[in-house]
């Protein structure tokens, strides 16, 4: 919970994608690569964080986390879009270009 907020903190006006996951999650494992290539996509303007809910059940309780994965995309500190389960890098693309940058992709 610490580790989220400085990272709130430090952010600035970057872009935060944070994902909640576990390891026995099979959705989950299925996401990683995706958001490995939304990574390599967006390099340095957008930052990813990995969330282990079994290691933070105290903040998956706060932020009121039900289903995995939950991905939060959150920019300037606010909360821009919320989602359950797993997409494929261009979905997850389509929704950051929404959400970060306020543009809709071809």
């Amino acid at each position: 919970q610490d580790e989220l907020e400085l990272e709130l903190q430090s952010l600035g006006d970057q872009p935060l994608i944070v994902d909640f996951y576990a390891t026995w999650c099979g959705p989950c494992q299925f996401l990683l690569p995706e958001l490995e290539k939304l990574q390599t996509k967006y390099g340095s303007r957008i930052k990813i964080l990995k969330v282990d809910s079994d290691e933070e059940p105290e903040l998956c309780s706060v932020l009121r986390i039900r289903g995995l994965p939950t991905i939060m995309f959150i920019h300037k500190g606010e909360l821009k879009y919320r989602m359950e389960g797993a997409l494929r890098v261009d979905d997850l693309s389509a929704i950051a270009e929404q959400a970060f940058f306020g543009s809709v992709p071809q």
